[in-house]
């Protein structure tokens, strides 16, 4: 019979190899793929590798923390980080290798390098912001331009948050007494559900985006591992293209994080935000009143410099009408005498046109009435004794062109002896025109003669 070995002894020798490979304690880096605390305090890890192109888990490991142990790391850790200490960081921890028969492979863990994973932080922090900068749009909220006055306001934060409510207080108590409106998104500001809830928040203020000046994105004081979520692509992304302007109001230590860089104005806290919106329209308001000052003193000296013009040309006008009017008086006098010496001599002048006319009249009237008598009478006469003469003249005229026709009727001349000879319809001048066997018809005066031509002389 084969030796073999039960699952016991297996398990006891790959512990006893492990044991001797892994004598004294050795640092690893993980991911931290889940993690869970009993109601003892024990802390249980599922470490992890990433294939660094697919990022497809690649190897794992379970790994365990005391109680007594993790009341010690974890402070320590989120104090030198800034990081909660959760899923999805990379840490680097010095652990004993152990091995157990039931349970297997895993890893007792003892210490922690922050500084580890701070590496890794600013690591991914400067790989976001260099994705964000090759999409070429790290700018464009950035350059947006707020409206001349803030007045509606949507607000992504947490309902229940001390921020948000020191906003409400300030922008609602203002000194000013600016009316505004606003509406607010809830969503979750820290933890795993951050990025998702806050991405749909600015979805739904996308769709009724007519509705609002500015976008305020607000979360109260916090520790750096509090505030890491805003170290995100996928919601820095959404923020540096949104269609208004950005403002982020998270109470940050003294780190920017990716969001504040790429909005369009980051400050300090929830309550600084407000108080830049109130100074923002105050300011708006002082241009208007210093525009409003500058009509009132130019309308002013505007008044005033014609008020001292009407009244300069008033004085003038009260000097210059007496003058005027004595002037146009002494001109009209000066009109009306030439006007009636002129039409003196006209009518004058047409007086003695119209007296020597007269006179003609009277001296040449008689002799031209007579004259004209005796050309009427002899035109009379002409008109009475002409017409007959004239009437006999043209009938003799006509009774000799009438005998003229009667002789040079072609009847009388074919009666006299002559005849017309013709070829082809057409009268016969020359015996050029005709060639032997011809056909000549011969007109006489009782009937026509056809001949045929049989030679020349």
């Amino acid at each position: 019979m084969q030796e073999f070995l039960t699952i016991s002894k297996l398990n006891e020798k790959l512990g006893q190899v492990l044991s001797d490979s892994f004598k004294m304690p050795i640092w690893v880096a993980a991911e931290i793929n889940s993690i869970s605390i009993n109601r003892s305090g024990h802390c249980y890890l599922e470490l992890i590798d990433k294939n660094e192109v697919s990022e497809n888990i690649s190897a794992q490991i379970r790994g365990t923390i005391w109680v007594n142990t993790f009341r010690m790391l974890k402070p320590y850790f989120e104090q030198s980080t800034g990081q909660i200490f959760t899923e999805g960081i990379k840490v680097l921890v010095k652990a004993k290798v152990n091995f157990h028969k039931l349970y297997g492979l895993s890893l007792n863990i003892l210490d922690i390098d922050p500084s580890y994973t701070l590496g890794d932080l600013a690591r991914k922090r400067k790989e976001i912001l260099q994705k964000l900068e090759a999409t070429g749009m790290m700018d464009s909220n950035r350059s947006l331009s707020l409206p001349m006055a803030i007045q509606r306001i949507a607000i992504v934060s947490s309902a229940s948050a001390a921020g948000y409510e020191d906003f409400l207080n300030e922008i609602i108590h203002n000194q000013y007494n600016y009316k505004f409106t606003y509406k607010l998104f809830e969503a979750y500001m820290q933890g795993n559900r951050t990025e998702s809830s806050i991405i749909t928040a600015l979805d739904n203020i996308n769709s009724e985006i007519e509705n609002f000046d500015v976008l305020v994105i607000l979360r109260g004081g916090g520790s750096k591992a509090d505030l890491s979520a805003f170290d995100n692509f996928q919601i820095a992304s959404y923020i540096m293209q949104f269609p208004i302007p950005v403002f982020t109001g998270i109470g940050h230590e003294r780190d920017e994080s990716v969001c504040d860089i790429v909005a369009n104005l980051s400050l300090k806290t929830p309550t600084a935000t407000a108080d830049y919106i109130v100074a923002y329209n105050r300011e708006f308001e002082e241009r208007i009143e210093g525009i409003l000052e500058n009509i009132k003193n130019f309308s002013q000296e505007y008044f005033y410099e014609n008020k001292m013009l009407i009244k300069d040309f008033t004085l003038k006008i009260t000097h210059a009408v007496p003058k005027t009017i004595k002037a146009q008086y002494n001109l009209l006098n000066k009109i009306s005498y030439n006007s009636h010496i002129k039409a003196k001599s006209y009518l004058q002048k047409k007086s003695v046109f119209l007296n020597n006319k007269a006179h003609i009249l009277k001296t040449t009237s008689p002799s031209t009435i007579l004259r004209k008598r005796v050309q009427l009478s002899n035109l009379q006469h002409w008109l009475g004794n002409s017409p007959i003469s004239l009437l006999r003249h043209k009938k003799a005229e006509l009774e000799s062109y009438s005998q003229l026709i009667r002789i040079t009727d072609p009847v009388q001349v074919l009666k006299r002896g002559y005849s017309i000879t013709s070829v082809n319809g057409k009268a016969l001048k020359s015996v050029k025109n005709i060639k032997e066997g011809s056909i000549l018809q011969t007109k006489l005066f009782n009937g026509t003669v056809l001949s045929k031509v049989e030679g020349f002389k």
